[in-house]
């Protein structure tokens, strides 16, 4: 069974409580993302590189994360992993 396609960096959720969220990421792309467990592929933002595998990892809320910085393989890049929890206020109904 091939693995479900790449999402974009920002992934914006609703929470139990009516709140609007979002996790933002640097170095990686989100796969999927559950409150502030978040799965997410390294990325190499200088020549687009992606691993081919997941990581896990909890960020804290309303906080950033600097998580599993790598060297790229292709482009010997070094890159940081930053995951970011924004808050992006309460739940607006369509009128």
């Amino acid at each position: 069974m091939a693995d479900p396609p790449v999402e974009s960096s920002l992934r914006a959720g609703i929470s139990h409580g009516g709140e609007a969220l979002a996790i933002e990421v640097t170095g990686g792309v989100i796969v999927n993302e559950r409150g502030t467990v978040v799965t997410y592929r390294q990325k190499c933002e200088e020549c687009g590189y992606v691993y081919d595998y997941n990581k896990t990892t909890i960020v804290p809320a309303y906080s950033t994360r600097s998580a599993r910085n790598f060297t790229c393989p292709e482009c010997g890049n070094y890159q940081e992993v930053l995951l970011r929890y924004l808050y992006k206020g309460p739940r607006q109904e369509a009128t």
